[in-house]
Formats: structure tokens, sequence, C-alpha cells
């Protein structure tokens, strides 16, 4: 109906061009030309989705040709939805049509439907599968209906159209698992989908709805099944090597991990989840510099701040404190309001000794974020280093008064307590430092610090035992401690010893020169 409109219109525009002196329609020939214009006009409003105009219009004309199935068609095909006078009129108009088309037949039964009368629904459906059998559109919308009366009635009719359709198989075994699946019959729907992964030609979209399923579920082993087998059916391409080689990792599969990333690499090298797992690879074996570059190699490497943050890790770990120190300013500069880059630039700038812009910015990121505990102990550790001590002192008290239970605060403030050495500082000390030991006994830098505290009260016998009871430590306070108790003892040559074990470590040491020339004086 539509096609011929505007072949009229085409018609009696071509009319209209070619005649050069004045036209005038007869005033039939006027109505009916004004009748084509209205029809195109709601037909132009409901493609705009303004479905309002369009049943104003198409109400007019049905007002002047009531008994045209066409107009009905297009009226009550809009009107679906409305729960008003038009419900009835369309239902009636439907009802009474003497010549119905396929069309007609399935608003009709839309209609019967949304009233609840599904045997009547169905009724019509046929109807118009008689007028139109081809239609798979309208059989799979039958097939719908059927299966809220009938489910096995609506399995069947689906799988002969299977057989009589067999390019369609794969689409239509989607529906029958559907239809088990609004009837929360998942097994059902699962096993129809696995089953005709083995016969159908374009399996695609049974494994799409299949990892739906598997996804919802949290099943990572049948969701990797499935994209393996995707994989093995030639479905590649970037996403789908994604999901597979981070399904791999979580199974603990390295060898096909592997291969599934560096297939991804091959067909996007800047791929940030085959960087990543390669980077993460590297870094496994030791090679950080390989790491580093792939990471760099990530297309999203300059604009990710975990990222960054992981190249950091890197770069100190290569000592590149330079580059490490660069990398970290650029983030910072990059991601401002991101606290996280702010701490690890702030740590960079501390390492660099670049105390002053280092305390700069730990105070930035306290005002953001003032009762975190690590920035404190850290912004703490840096103020001891600039030796302002009363200040480290401030920070670190009010750590301990948001979490008067962390270890590390109690034993650095403890230690700071202690070594000053003043009576009314030690015993305050040693609590803090017994405290911390209570939550961690086995920790070396606790225990160091509570012989510490032996020392400075003149026990240097049980401040030894603790010393000595450590084994292979290879930190340079630890030795400068065993070398000055070792020297309180009288044991010159076991404060040489240890004197010499600091220098080897920092040759710069100024207390261990010193002590090594009073020690070497005593032998």
């Amino acid at each position: 109906m539509k096609i011929k409109f505007f072949i009229f219109l085409c018609l009696l525009s071509g009319v209209l061009f070619a005649f050069n002196g004045k036209f005038e329609l007869s005033e039939e020939a006027q109505k009916q030309a004004d009748f084509y214009n209205k029809f195109l006009q709601a037909l132009k409003f409901e493609k705009e989705n303004n479905k309002q105009e369009a049943l104003v219009l198409l109400k007019e004309l049905l007002d002047k040709t009531p008994d045209d199935k066409h107009l009905i068609h297009e009226y009550c095909y809009l009107a679906l939805d409305n729960k008003k006078e038009e419900f009835n009129f369309c239902k009636t108009a439907l009802e009474n049509l003497k010549e119905k088309s396929w069309q007609n037949h399935t608003v009709l039964g839309d209609y019967y439907l949304r009233e609840g009368s599904l045997t009547q629904a169905l009724s019509e459906y046929e109807k118009a599968l008689k007028f139109n059998p081809e239609n798979l559109d309208l059989s799979f919308h039958y097939a719908g209906i059927l299966a809220s009366k009938d489910q096995q009635s609506a399995i069947n009719y689906l799988n002969n159209l299977a057989k009589e359709y067999p390019q369609t198989e794969s689409f239509i075994k989607l529906k029958i698992a559907d239809i088990y699946l609004k009837n929360k019959e998942e097994d059902k729907a699962i096993s129809v989908m696995e089953n005709s992964l083995k016969t159908v030609k374009n399996k695609e979209g049974i494994y799409l709805n299949l990892i739906k399923i598997y996804e919802r579920k949290k099943d990572a082993k049948k969701l990797y099944a499935i994209y393996q087998a995707m994989y093995k059916d030639g479905l590649t391409n970037t996403e789908m090597l994604e999901k597979l080689g981070s399904l791999a990792v979580m199974e603990q599969d390295e060898e096909n991990a592997t291969k599934y990333f560096a297939e991804l690499l091959n067909l996007d090298e800047k791929n940030p989840y085959a960087a990543r797992y390669f980077a993460t690879y590297e870094q496994s074996q030791g090679r950080y510099e390989s790491a580093l570059n792939y990471l760099k190699q990530s297309r999203d490497f300059d604009e990710a701040p975990a990222m960054q943050i992981k190249a950091g890790y890197y770069l100190s770990l290569l000592s590149k404190q330079d580059e490490l120190l660069n990398l970290m300013e650029n983030a910072h500069k990059k991601f401002p309001d991101n606290n996280e880059i702010s701490y690890y630039y702030a740590l960079a700038l501390r390492d660099g000794k670049k105390y002053d812009k280092s305390a700069e910015i730990f105070e930035e990121i306290l005002q953001n974020i003032p009762e975190n505990e690590l920035i404190l102990f850290n912004y703490g550790a840096l103020l001891y280093e600039q030796k302002r001590y009363k200040k480290m002192e401030e920070v670190l008290r009010k750590l301990l008064t948001i979490n008067p239970d962390n270890s590390q605060a109690l034993n650095f403030l403890g230690y700071f307590l202690v070594d000053k050495g003043k009576k009314e500082n030690l015993e305050e000390g040693y609590k803090l430092i017994s405290k911390a030991l209570s939550f961690k006994p086995s920790e070396i830098t606790y225990q160091d610090s509570l012989a510490w505290y032996y020392f400075r009260v003149g026990n240097y016998v049980e401040a030894n035992k603790i010393l000595n009871s450590f084994n292979n430590v290879q930190d340079e306070e630890i030795y400068l401690h065993k070398a000055e108790v070792a020297y309180a003892l009288k044991d010159f040559e076991g404060a040489v010893k240890n004197y010499e074990s600091v220098l080897k470590i920092n040759p710069k040491n100024k207390v261990a020169k010193r002590g090594l020339n009073r020690a070497k004086k005593g032998i």
C-alpha cells in the first residue's frame, strides 16, 4: 500500500512539472491527493516516533474510510499499547474486517494477547501464518506465544521449523533455549545449546549466549572451555583473545596464557592486556628492563596511573633514580589529583634526597586524606631524614591517635624516644616498642629497637643477646648497633668486625668511621 502511494505521488509530480500552463485538480482528485498527503504525513510522524500525531491523522482518515484494511492495520498497530477507547475500537474493527491480510491477523492476535485471550491470539497467528508461511519472524513470534500455553508444543514446532529451514538452525536453537530460560530451566537451555554446537555450522551466537550464562553463574572453568572452543573454531578477535588470555591466567594455564597473549600482540602490538601480562611475566623472571619496556609499549601507558606506578617500581628495582624521578614528576603533573601518584612521587623525591619538595607533596596529600596511616608514617620518616624531630613526633603521635595499634608507628616513635637517651623518654619508648613486639614478636627491626633500649639503660648483656640472635642480617643500622654493644662489652675485635661491615654497606658512615678507629685502639 505504501509503495503504491509513493508511486502515485511521483507520477502526479511528473505530470505537474510537465505541464507549463495552469493546472487544476478536480474536486474528487483533490480529496484523493489530500488523503494520500495525510497518510504520508502520518507515516512520517510514525518514523519520527511521534506516535500521537500519527494516530490523530490516521483517525481522521479512518473516519472518512472506516473499512480500509490498510488504514485499520496502521492505526491499530500504533494504538496497540493504548488502553483507552482505541483498544476496544481497534479490536472490534479488526474483528469485523471482511478481508484480512496476514498483518491484520497478527495485530488482532496482539490485541487478544494484551487482553489475556491466549487461545484467540494463537488462532489469529495461525491464520496469519497460512497467509505468509515463510515469514520466520512471524513463526518465531507465534512460537513465543505458544510457549506460554504449551512449552513442549512450542519446542516441537521450532524443531520442525529447523528441519524445514536448516540454514536458521542455530538461531532456532537459541529460541528454544530462550524458552527454557524464561521458564527458569537453565540446565535444559544449556544442554540444548551445547548439543547444537555439535551439529550447527553458525556457532557464534550459541557461544555468546553460553558465555552470558556462565558469566552470570561466575563459572570460570566453563567460560574458559567455551572460549577455548571458540578459538579452535577460528572465532578469533582481539576481545576474545583478551578474555581467553585472562581466563588462562585465572586457571593457572601459563603455557596457553602466553600463547594467547602473544597472538593478541600480533594482532594488536599495543594491547594493554597483553602488555600487562608480559610485563608481569618478565617481572617474575627478574627481567625488570624487559618488563618496563612491555609497559611502555601499551597504548594506555601515558593515560593509566597504575601503569605509571608499576613502571616506577621497575625503575626503582633497576636503581634508575633520575628516570624514576622524571617519570613520577610527569605523572604528578598529568594526574595532580591522584593521591597514589602523588605518594609515589613524594617517595621518589625523598629517595632522591629532595626533602623539601617531598615534604611539600606529602602535605598536599594530607590535605585530601589527613588520616591515612601510610602517608603519615612515610611523612614521619621523611621528617626524620630532615631532622625535623619535633614535627616528626607530632605526626607519629597523630597516627597513633588514629590507630593505637599501628606496630610500625609504635616501633618508630619508640626507637626515636629511646635513641634520645633521656630518662624521661626511655620508659615510654620501651612501652611503645614492647607493644609493637606484641603484634609482631619475630620482626627483627622491632627486636633491634628493644636491644637498643637495653643498650641505652646499660644492660649490654641483654642487648648483645638479642642482637646476636639475628643470623645473616645485612643491615647497616643493625651492624652499627652490634658494634656499639660489642665495644661497650670491651669486645673490641667484635666491634671492629661490625664497624667494618657497616662501612662495606655505607663507606660514608661517620659514626662507624669514628667507632672503628676507637675500637682498633682497644685491641
